[in-house]
Parts: structure tokens; sequence; C-alpha cells
């Protein structure tokens, strides 16, 4: 967590600020460590203070080093109005995209004499590159994914429904030792599957349905990313496999491109322009990807319109998808390291065109 800290403070010291302020708890795990749902972080030049209350004593004193740990009795505003004024911060940075203005309101009106700074994206950009410790974490995430997706075609049956299916993919996430799904498993059936973030229905598997399975599992607080799609027992859409091998051609071509130096929006390009002279660029409507770590989503995002570059050890996801109303959709995803010179994919899964 000291190197977090240093790489925080070289931020702040070139932005002439005193001090950062957080309420964000993904934020305050990433900087402290200290995984409780409710904390303050204030990080200044030469301290850092964790503010928590009675529920978290013990916990804190397990998972907090590089902190002063301030306990709370009642009100989390005083104790960080006495945070910021025992260190004398005069401009205090926040992310406005992970405070609310109710925070932002409260700490303003009590601490008249300090300027708030908002800081778009401070932590987050910092967070976009994974460390050694962050990639063993998701590796193990991204393993327990690759692992219940193959147990998927053993267990899918006819007349199974996509909630059901859905409830036993987190069963066999959580009896391969995550933590739990990193998000509920978005299971799709059928004519369903066109729908990108479609939450599994009471739709009932029947043969010749196209089945897209979207899976994370979550492990020491990382997360990964995983989408497979199949055909059940019979090909019935006669576009089921044109349209997978575009997706794969797609997926391939990216992957191929990745690097670290590359532009995001570039990436993204490679893909797309395989699925637009296919002549389906009207059905693939969202971006390449994301980068994955303490969040399902977090930077960098990979899309036509990021302004974000690609840069070695950061974790994301590359996932072209087709999707036609109506008939269904087909998405590959795999979870990838940045290299210097390439990638390495996290989700070994295999991706042949297979109906199950």
């Amino acid at each position: 967590m000291s190197e977090r800290l240093e790489r925080l403070r070289e931020e702040l010291a070139g932005h002439g600020l005193d001090a950062f302020l957080s309420f964000d708890a993904v934020t305050n795990a990433y900087l402290s460590g200290f995984t409780g749902s409710t904390s303050v972080v204030i990080v200044a030049a030469d301290r850092a203070i964790l503010v928590t209350d009675f529920r978290y004593r013990e916990q804190a004193r397990g998972e907090v080093k590089d902190f002063d740990v301030h306990e709370v009795s009642d009100s989390y505003m005083r104790g960080v109005c006495a945070g910021l004024s025992d260190i004398g911060a005069r401009n205090v940075a926040f992310e406005p995209e992970r405070m609310t203005f109710k925070s932002y309101q409260d700490v303003r009106d009590r601490l008249t004499t300090v300027e708030f700074v908002a800081a778009q994206d401070l932590v987050s950009k910092l967070r976009a590159c994974k460390d050694r410790a962050e990639q063993d974490n998701i590796r193990r995430a991204a393993a327990i994914a690759s692992s219940v997706m193959c147990e998927i075609p053993a267990i899918i049956r006819a007349g199974i429904s996509e909630r059901e299916l859905a409830a036993e993919i987190e069963y066999l996430i959580r009896k391969n030792g995550a933590d739990g799904p990193a998000f509920e498993a978005l299971v799709l059936f059928g004519e369903r599957s066109s729908l990108p973030h479609g939450k599994p229905s009471d739709r009932c598997l029947e043969d010749g349905d196209i089945v897209l399975v979207d899976i994370g599992a979550k492990s020491n607080g990382y997360n990964s990313d995983l989408t497979r799609t199949w055909v059940y027992r019979r090909i019935s859409r006669i576009r089921a496999k044109e349209v997978y091998e575009i997706v794969k051609s797609a997926q391939k071509a990216a992957l191929d491109f990745l690097k670290a130096g590359v532009w995001c929006a570039e990436l993204d390009a490679e893909a797309r322009s395989i699925i637009r002279e296919s002549g389906y660029s009207d059905n693939f409507g969202h971006g390449l990807g994301h980068g994955v770590g303490l969040e399902v989503h977090e930077s960098p995002r990979i899309s036509a319109q990021s302004t974000d570059k690609i840069q070695e050890n950061m974790v994301v996801t590359i996932e072209p998808g087709i999707y036609l109303p109506g008939e269904g959709g087909v998405r590959i995803e795999d979870l990838v390291l940045v290299t210097a010179t390439g990638c390495e994919v996290l989700t070994e899964v295999d991706k042949t065109f297979t109906v199950i």
C-alpha cells in the first residue's frame, strides 16, 4: 500500500494540492487495504488517516497499515473535519464521480476555509495498471471463472430456465473457491441472447437455442469477466455459425493488435472494422472492452470514443459481439493482461463454435 500512497502523493504535489479525500469504499480499499463497507480516507504529504467506526475496529487493526485509524462514535463528518483540520489542509482533492453531492456539501459547509478541488479520475487512473499482488488475485478469479465456464456444457439440460442455470453457475463459482460472483451471472437463451446486458428470466432452454453466458468470479476483492456462446443440440438459426465466426475473427484481430502503447480507440477499430465489413456494424453497439480490477468496469474504457492509451500491466476485457433482435446474439469475451509486446489471455476456455 505504501507504493500506492507515494504515487498518489506525487500526483497531489504535482497539482499543488495538500490532501486527498475519499468516501468511496473501493478507492479506500485500494489505498489502505481496508475492506469494510463504511470509511473515509484522507491522504496528505506526510500522513494518511482512515476514519471508521466501532463495527470495524478489529477489522481495521488487521487490514490497515501506513494509516492512522480514527474511530468515530457518532458523526463521520465530524471525524473527517477533525482529520482535515489536524493536518492543516487548505487545498483538498476529491473524485467528483465517487462522492455524493450531499457529502461534498456537508464537508464544504463545515470547513469554509478549505478549497475542495474536483480531480477527475485521480485515483481511478492510478488503479488502471495492476501490481503483482493485484495480478495474482485477478489470475485466481479468472481461473475460477474459466473452470466454471468449462463445466456449463455438462450441467445444461433441456427445460432449464435462464434463472435456474444462473443460480447453479453462481453456486459453482463459490464452490470452486471464489469469494462470490463478480456480478449476477448473465444467462440468455434463444432470441433473448440479443440483449447485451439482459437479465436471466424464466425462459426455458429449447433445442436450437443460442446460449450466451457471461460470468465473473471475485477473489480477495478482485474480479474476472468472461463470456462464451454456444448452440444447444442443433443449429436452428442459419446465421448462428456465420455470426460466431465473424465475432471470433474480430476478437482475434484485437488480441493480435493489443499491446502497451496503442490507443484504446484504435484497438476498438481493429475489431469493429471486421464486423463492419461483414455487414453487421449496426449490430455491435457497445465498446470493445474495459478495465477489470476491484471493480468489474473500471479504467481504461476501450471504445471508439475513448481517449485512453493501453499501458503495460493493465487488465482488460476484449468482448466484441453481434446482436440480432428477434434472432439472438453472439459475444466472445476474454480477460487479458497487457504486456510490453502483446497480451496474456487469463481466461483459457475453448472458443471453437460448438453445439452442446
